[in-house]
């Protein structure tokens, strides 16, 4: 994924990224802080997208055999989204929250807007 990026990057086409993010799997300030850093790097990337878990998923698991994970997966809460989009805002990329249903949306924009 990420040679493919830079092969984009090298062609200057604009790119948008998304990213799931799983609370205490992949929600750190550091990791956002790489990710970020590399997709600002790149000078391509039009639109980055934060993508808070959701369970969706689950039935596909469950139809594919896969077994599941010992610990349940949940999404990071809006304080830690909102952390998570100012640290790539700062590296100089455009972000949003995307993925969440229309019920989550307002509640979750106005907590984003709290913080």
């Amino acid at each position: 994924v990420l040679s493919n990026l830079q092969q984009l990057a090298g062609k200057d086409m604009p790119v948008i990224v998304r990213t799931p993010l799983v609370a205490n799997l992949n929600d750190s300030v550091e990791d956002m802080q790489r990710k970020a850093a590399f997709l600002a790097g790149l000078g391509n990337i039009q639109l980055y997208e934060l993508l808070p878990y959701h369970p969706l998923g689950e039935g596909k698991r469950a139809a594919l055999g896969l077994e599941r994970p010992k610990e349940p997966l949940e999404a990071p809460g809006a304080k830690r989204l909102s952390v998570l989009l100012e640290v790539a805002q700062k590296a100089g990329l455009n972000v949003r929250i995307a993925g969440l249903a229309a019920k989550d949306r307002g509640g979750m924009q106005q907590q984003l807007q709290l913080n």
